[in-house]
């Protein structure tokens, strides 16, 4: 689907969906930083493939504005799978995960509600559920400068869940037995 779709035109009870933060450690000689790789699962009925964002911040200043550069989507294997990925593009690990209930997609705004919950690896740095807000940057001409925000869902009477949708959790996938291609 094209990006100027609206929750209105598939209603606002799509349900909950996956999210994972990858950290990314990327080979000396790539010449590029470590970084952290935000994978948010979409609808099907959007694309089936998960926007991916690049935040070179870690997670704990997620609050204020932080710049993020928009990634090509990514299959949705990677929000179970650690491990190295091929091409000697460095390998990635989860560091947190969760679910999101969609609020807003735009061509140039995404915004959700973002539920994390701790990883079986065990790291957690975020504990309470937030709105997350993305949104592409002022600057013309570059498609993939984009700022994220994180606020507080207690200024934020639409994270309150439909009952219907209950407290979902969280499905589970076992790893892939080889390093994805992206």
């Amino acid at each position: 689907m094209e990006g100027n779709s609206t929750l209105e035109e598939f209603g606002k009870n799509l349900g909950c969906f996956r999210f994972v933060v990858l950290e990314h450690e990327l080979p000396p000689e790539s010449g590029r930083t470590n970084h952290w790789d935000l994978l948010l699962e979409q609808p099907p009925v959007w694309g089936g493939m998960l926007l991916s964002f690049e935040v070179s911040n870690p997670l704990a200043e997620w609050g204020p504005p932080t710049a993020v550069l928009k990634l090509p989507d990514h299959r949705p294997l990677y929000l179970s799978y650690e491990g190295p990925i091929s091409g000697n593009r460095g390998s990635v690990r989860r560091v947190l995960e969760g679910q999101i209930r969609w609020l807003e997609k735009t061509s140039d705004l995404l915004r959700f509600c973002f539920q994390p919950r701790k990883p079986s690896n065990g790291n957690l740095y975020l504990e309470e559920q937030a709105v997350l807000t993305i949104s592409k940057s002022d600057r013309e001409g570059n498609d993939s400068e984009w700022e994220m925000e994180l606020q507080p869902s207690f200024k934020h009477r639409e994270c309150e869940a439909p009952a219907e949708l209950g407290t979902a959790l969280v499905r589970q996938e076992p790893h892939p037995p080889h390093p994805p291609e992206q």
